[in-house]
């Protein structure tokens, strides 16, 4: 049996910090779009902190779909300096590690790939 490479999921966690919690529609529709979307693992929305906290599989999901499916709910992300540093830092990280991810092999046969050596 030939041994392929396959991407083991890898869960992410980010908080992004946004306005419009308060809204109960807004936090439906991102709800809504977040269990349809199969790389969404888990979201957790903080009204007090006004933040919320989504846990994603980073081969199937990017911040920057994230980001955009927040903003179709209507809700904003935190214009500040600090907040637009910190989503500029999960796009450098995600980026970093999936291609470190891709870079490291990960077979899904591993006892053969061992048995071939």
């Amino acid at each position: 049996m030939p041994t392929t490479l396959h991407p083991d999921p890898h869960p992410v966690t980010h908080s992004w910090h946004v306005q419009g919690l308060q809204d109960g529609e807004s936090r439906a529709a991102f709800d809504a779009w977040a269990k349809h979307t199969q790389a969404i693992l888990m979201a957790v929305p903080d009204i007090q902190k006004e933040c919320i906290r989504v846990t994603y599989d980073l081969w199937k999901m990017t911040a920057d779909r994230i980001e955009s499916a927040l903003q179709a709910s209507h809700l904003i992300c935190d214009p500040h300096l600090l907040s637009t540093l910190q989503r500029e830092w999960f796009r450098f990280a995600d980026q970093n590690e999936r291609d470190h991810l891709a870079s490291t092999p990960r077979f899904q046969h591993w006892p053969e790939a061992q048995q071939s050596r």
